[in-house]
């Protein structure tokens, strides 16, 4: 081995009966009942605070195997169920917040800003990036102008002991951040794009004379269904830049052959003239999925089979 270079035994491993998770954040959590250590440094941190989507996959998988555990179906509706886990641990207090706002206007940078239906729409949300909900786009881009606000957030620090529930509860009575909320509010103004609008009026792809709405949502929103949107000042989310590619859900039954449903987010194909160009992107803005076809005889059953013999 070239000196200086890492032997696979110094890599930390984890074998579980349970789960095995990673959000592209170090090994540390990849499973919260047995935290990795002891690993070299270059590896990844211990016992600091961790992602929202690494915070939203441990407690989506604890709560599913708390319920009737995983399945294709359950493991399919995870995916696609978009929940938030910086909603779960601000969207309230940022209702909260709004309601207090003197005559309904939030401070901004460029003055105070109407926000009144911003606010009912904040309490009412499920706190999912799907296709109808209301609120999330406002606080999407909230979260975003969160990044730029100097300080701690929180009001609860990161507590290593409760790495998924920590940190929590939004500073609302920091200027910077009312400020921020200000700031989104203005965006979606500008934009022509109302507070309460549902998510899919503004978040979307064109693929030749078709618009797909796209549900999922950035990075800093902790969605386990990742996608990095690009922002049109004028329109809203008008195309998405990275995030979910290929999603493969994968069942092991008594069938030698592996139960697989898929979609491929940005379709297969890059040519506009191809049919391939945008059918599974509608695919994944439905919800949907197609079969896998790992085994001969799911070859042999698919109704677009075509065979052609070489000689």
């Amino acid at each position: 081995m070239e000196p200086g270079l890492f032997s696979p035994k110094r890599l930390p491993s984890l074998t579980r009966e349970d789960y095995v998770l990673n959000s592209n954040d170090s090994p540390w959590l990849d499973n919260s009942h047995a935290p990795l250590t002891g690993y070299p440094r270059i590896v990844g941190d211990v016992g600091t605070p961790r992602s929202a989507r690494t915070r939203e996959s441990l407690a989506t998988v604890e709560e599913t195997l708390t319920g009737k555990g995983f399945t294709k179906e359950s493991m399919q509706r995870m995916l696609f169920t978009d929940r938030s886990r910086m909603a779960v641990l601000a969207a309230a207090d940022t209702a909260t917040m709004c309601a207090a706002f003197p005559d309904g206007k939030a401070p901004s940078g460029n003055g105070p800003v109407d926000v009144g239906r911003a606010c009912r729409a904040l309490a009412d949300w499920d706190h999912t990036y799907s296709l109808t909900s209301r609120g999330s786009l406002l606080f999407e881009r909230f979260v975003l102008e969160l990044a730029t606000v100097p300080g701690g957030l929180w009001n609860v620090p990161f507590d290593p002991a409760d790495p998924v529930g920590t940190p929590n509860s939004l500073k609302t009575t920091n200027p910077d951040v009312q400020r921020a909320f200000g700031d989104a509010a203005a965006e979606l103004h500008a934009a022509g794009i109302p507070l309460d609008a549902a998510l899919g009026d503004h978040q979307y792809v064109v693929r030749g004379t078709d618009r797909i709405p796209m549900h999922g949502a950035p990075e800093a929103l902790g969605v386990l269904d990742l996608i990095t949107p690009v922002w049109d000042p004028g329109r809203g989310n008008v195309d998405v830049r990275t995030g979910s590619s290929y999603l493969q859900v994968v069942s092991f039954t008594d069938d030698p052959c592996p139960d697989v449903s898929t979609p491929m987010t940005t379709s297969q194909s890059a040519d506009p003239g191809s049919p391939y160009y945008a059918d599974q992107t509608k695919l994944y803005s439905s919800g949907e999925r197609l079969p896998g076809r790992f085994c001969e005889k799911d070859i042999l059953a698919s109704p677009d089979l075509e065979v052609t013999e070489l000689s």
